[in-house]
């Protein structure tokens, strides 16, 4: 019965909408950083951010859109359909995580006897220098 009536008909609309350019948005996303896998950081970080702009831009184009066509459920249903690839990522890495669990490594020690003399000396002089922070911070 929602679906046949008006109301129905505009959350569908408005639904597809959004999931349209909310694939496109991560189709996009996923592209740009496979293209710029293989070059320097400071190149590829910009090249992320920059398609982060665009996708911001089509997602308020999108939702212009539907406010200059005034229908309410259908901004309604725009706005949950950009939402679809969140969570469809969200449910992708949570089952990706159950397939190998997170294993924390150790805190790796420093050995004294690995370390220089003048290393050691001032590893002291911290311990020592944090020590008297942490009794300030008591009293």
């Amino acid at each position: 019965m929602l679906l046949t009536s008006k109301l129905g008909l505009d959350l569908l609309v408005g639904f597809l909408w959004g999931l349209l350019i909310s694939v496109v948005n991560y189709s996009y996303l996923q592209y740009e950083i496979k293209k710029n896998a293989g070059k320097s950081a400071q190149k590829a970080t910009l090249a992320v951010v920059n398609a982060h702009f665009v996708r911001y831009f089509l997602n308020i184009m999108a939702l212009v859109l539907v406010v200059v066509y005034k229908h309410v459920w259908v901004l309604v249903g725009t706005a949950v359909g950009l939402t679809v690839m969140l969570k469809y990522t969200i449910v992708k890495q949570f089952i990706e995580s159950r397939k190998h669990p997170y294993v924390p490594k150790r805190p790796r020690r420093t050995r004294l006897k690995d370390v220089p003399e003048p290393e050691i000396k001032e590893l002291e002089a911290q311990d020592r220098l944090e020590q008297v922070n942490q009794e300030g911070i008591r009293q």
